[in-house]
């Protein structure tokens, strides 16, 4: 059964003229051969929204598609009432697989799959810890990518566990994350948990892609002691489970900065998008060999409220059946 709720009669037509509104933006840009889509959550204390999404064809401008519930949403009966930091990817099998965050401190993710990123299966817990033997306090911001030398899907996370029966933490804080990985070929079956990227300190947010034969990791730093770092990071390695090294050992963002995520432009440079959490905004930097950054040339235009999310390249017609989706139900209810 599709996750896709409809509410009454006001708020029907509230979420529809969003809807109608965010078809305003099509034009030229939909004869590329792909765009950008957007995933991400809104609502940051409550986080009962679900997942949005926003398409762009040059990775500036940002579309909505959609209202102000998301398409795919958490159960508010269920051990996962909350839907934080989303990614999305399309499988080998064209299937789309979607994994976030199910609360601050809760043992498993969540994960829900689909065949247009329109209608979503019922979403169920991964419990990827547990298989190794770990006791997780949280499992913050999952996401994965395709391990091509081992033909199976690698799901990474962060977590901050048990050592000797005692929570492994910072001097006085609650957390001190290291981020873990399993294997899977179906979704179903998972191997046991393993460390990621463990580098003796606090970090969360890692997101990978691999370009050419070398998979490139963008992380935060989240150290609070003996001052906040809490900026971005990256590392390489040539397999995709790692090991991965700090490509230069220097961060090239300002502080209080998470959530990051990247991909190629047109013009054949990298942008990266981190959320200013505190401020409640999102800015990027834009990279061509990973080592020197530059504030973005344009300025962004994000989707109002938008918070951690990813980013994706996608086919034109994956946004196109989003729109077409959004302007039939628009027309059933006039």
């Amino acid at each position: 059964m599709g996750v896709f709720y409809i509410m009454k009669k006001p708020v029907i037509l509230f979420v529809l003229l969003s809807w109608v509104i965010s078809l305003g933006a099509q034009p030229a840009d939909m004869e590329r051969d792909s765009l950008y889509l957007f995933s991400y959550f809104t609502n940051r204390d409550a986080n009962t929204h679900g997942m949005h999404y926003a398409w762009s064809s040059d990775g500036y401008e940002w579309h909505t598609i959609g209202a102000p519930l998301g398409l795919l949403r958490p159960d508010a009966t269920s051990e996962a009432p909350r839907l934080r930091d989303p990614f999305f990817m399309q499988g080998r099998d064209g299937m789309w697989h979607c994994v976030w965050t199910t609360g601050w401190e809760t043992p498993h993710i969540g994960y829900a799959s689909s065949p247009d990123l329109i209608h979503w299966s019922e979403p169920r817990l991964l419990h990827v810890m547990q298989s190794a033997g770990y006791e997780p306090r949280n499992c913050w911001a999952p996401e994965m990518l395709y391990d091509e030398e081992n033909d199976c899907y690698l799901i990474f996370w962060a977590s901050t566990i048990k050592v000797a029966g005692e929570w492994r933490v910072e001097a006085g804080k609650r957390y001190d994350n290291r981020m873990y990985y399993t294997t899977t070929k179906d979704f179903v079956t998972f191997t046991p948990a393993q460390p990621f990227l463990d580098y003796g300190y606090n970090v969360i947010d890692a997101t990978v892609r691999r370009i050419g034969d070398t998979y490139y990791m963008i992380y935060k730093d989240e150290r609070e002691l003996p001052e906040p770092h809490k900026y971005l990071l990256v590392a390489v390695s040539h397999r995709a489970a790692g090991p991965y090294k700090p490509l230069t050992g220097d961060t090239f963002t300002p502080a209080w900065v998470e959530g990051p995520s990247f991909i190629d432009l047109p013009d054949g440079s990298y942008i990266c998008y981190m959320d200013n959490y505190r401020k409640h905004y999102y800015s990027a930097m834009t990279t061509s060999d990973f080592r020197t950054w530059t504030p973005a040339p344009q300025k962004l235009k994000m989707p109002s409220g938008a918070a951690h999310g990813a980013v994706q390249k996608v086919a034109t017609s994956v946004v196109e059946n989003l729109l077409r989706y959004v302007d039939t139900l628009t027309s059933q209810i006039k």
